[in-house]
């Protein structure tokens, strides 16, 4: 027991070596900080908001660009000076692409309007010949009604005499007005489609403003409106009233 404390007491005398350092290592690379500042410690040292400068050293990084060819075969590491001025062409051809100065053309802005169709204005013919198609056209359905009717009068085999005193006055008007009014309607609205026989002879044809095909329905319309016209003294096509309803005029076939 007292030969180890002797030998703790011998060990405590000893001296103490110093560490010595190189020339190499420096001390002032490094930014030693107490354990009491950073971490919320330096609050207290704010001064107008502004933190205490550190002590590392301002490292200015200066950067020259070096447009020289020399200096482009140095950066690119090529010794062949055949592949470095193909290198340097196409660097030079793409930088148009790629220059900060580079001019973007903008596109032009389109209007509303531009994309509106202008409607091209359909111009009625005349209101003479409009009337004559017409006519001939009614005295085509008339005949084919007196037809259906002459039909009826040869398979019943009287004569007309006798067979318009079975039927009667109102009731061979009523016949003669149904079937009339039957075979206009399918005449127009079939026909019209393309021509009448009528409007075929007159060259003329019906169509509509927004130049599109004339449809089933514009036609039927057309027929209908004008049939009633015979009770109505004429008034809407006076008017235009059905080319007006259906927009469709009657135009020259040129």
């Amino acid at each position: 027991m007292g030969e180890l404390m002797g030998n703790l007491n011998s060990s405590e005398n000893k001296e103490v070596k110093e560490v010595v350092f190189n020339s190499e290592f420096n001390f002032d690379d490094f930014d030693f900080k107490p354990l009491n500042e950073g971490l919320g410690f330096h609050h207290e040292e704010r001064k107008n908001g502004i933190l205490p400068q550190s002590n590392k050293r301002n490292q200015h990084i200066s950067v020259s660009r070096d447009t020289s060819s020399a200096s482009r075969t140095t950066n690119l590491g090529v010794s062949n000076e055949g592949i470095t001025r193909n290198g340097l062409e196409s660097m030079n051809s793409l930088s148009a692409f790629y220059s900060e100065s580079q001019v973007v053309e903008e596109a032009p802005k389109l209007k509303a309007s531009d994309f509106a169709t202008k409607k091209k204005k359909v111009k009625s013919a005349a209101p003479i010949l409009q009337f004559s198609a017409w006519l001939i056209d009614v005295v085509i359905v008339a005949a084919i009604s007196a037809g259906l009717m002459s039909l009826f009068v040869l398979v019943s085999g009287l004569s007309f005499s006798k067979f318009y005193e079975i039927i009667g006055a109102n009731d061979l008007a009523i016949f003669g007005s149904v079937s009339f009014s039957i075979f206009y309607l399918s005449y127009f609205s079939i026909l019209d489609l393309q021509a009448t026989p009528g409007k075929a002879l007159l060259k003329l044809k019906l169509a509509r403003e927004d130049g599109k095909s004339t449809l089933l329905k514009d036609s039927f319309l057309r027929a209908f409106i004008t049939i009633l016209s015979f009770v109505t003294l004429g008034l809407p096509c006076l008017i235009d009233f059905q080319g007006k309803l259906t927009d469709t005029k009657i135009i020259e076939n040129v």
